[in-house]
């Protein structure tokens, strides 16, 4: 992909001296044109290696044995070759694009940055991680710890489903809801009790609560009182009427 800048990162590497091997992994998507100007460029240099798309211990293989690794993409989301590479501590030359600078914060030992488009900013920043080896080594060791603790799958699985959580609880002390079952219309609207749900994590001053999500579609189906099923009274179906056109027609999981 010309987001990417492979053609730059080659035109940057064939200016400097060094015996170390340039491995450009993956492929084209959708822009042939590029990857022939790519192919190109790194057919005029025998250090660059082209193996096209790389997946397991191969992939493991280069991460292992790299000296360096090189983003220069002049556009990226969040990169996770860029976290991959951060996890094998290794020293990184990247372009200063915003999602790059989210994960390395600043230029130091260990993260070269290059302004993005530039060849020669980004020839300066390949010498600098080449010069000297140890401090980019260690710099790369303290960023690989940084940022496997933030970046967690663990982590932000739980800080996902505590957003959801969230999200129930507060819907469902805060609104009336109709529930129609399946297709049958309003049954009722009541201001559900609270909800008995626990849910993850600890809110401040209750106590310590965690979510079960299999339970959410069955206790959607009864949202009614112990109070009302005792009187056993029903709300007539015009008490629904303005509610009822929003609500009533909802599935219950759209709650």
């Amino acid at each position: 992909m010309p987001e990417k800048a492979a053609d730059l990162l080659l035109e940057a590497f064939a200016a400097i001296r060094t015996d170390l091997r340039l491995v450009l992994a993956g492929g084209s998507s959708h822009t042939d044109d590029f990857a022939a100007r790519v192919s190109e460029l790194a057919a005029r240099d025998p250090r660059v290696l082209m193996p096209g798309y790389v997946f397991g211990p191969d992939l493991a293989a280069l991460y292992e044995f790299a000296h360096t690794f090189v983003l220069p993409s002049r556009l990226e989301g969040l990169p996770l070759t860029l976290l991959e590479a951060a996890s094998y501590e290794l020293p990184l030359v990247l372009s200063s694009i915003p999602p790059h600078l989210e994960v390395v914060k600043a230029q130091g030992p260990g993260v070269q940055l290059a302004e993005p488009g530039s060849v020669q900013d980004l020839r300066a920043a390949l010498e600098r991680a080449l010069v000297n080896q140890v401090a980019e080594r260690a710099g790369a060791r303290e960023r690989s710890r940084t940022v496997l603790e933030h970046y967690d799958w663990d982590l932000a699985t739980d800080l996902l489903e505590q957003v959801y959580a969230d999200a129930v609880h507060d819907a469902a002390r805060r609104r009336p809801v109709a529930w129609s079952g399946f297709g049958s219309g309003p049954k009722s609207i009541v201001r559900p009790a609270r909800p008995t749900v626990d849910i993850a994590g600890p809110r401040s001053p209750e106590p310590e609560r965690t979510l079960d999500l299999r339970t959410l579609d069955a206790r959607a189906l009864d949202v009614r009182t112990e109070a009302e099923a005792a009187a056993d009274t029903s709300v007539p179906s015009q008490a629904a009427g303005s509610r009822g056109g929003e609500l009533g027609d909802r599935a219950p999981s759209d709650a």
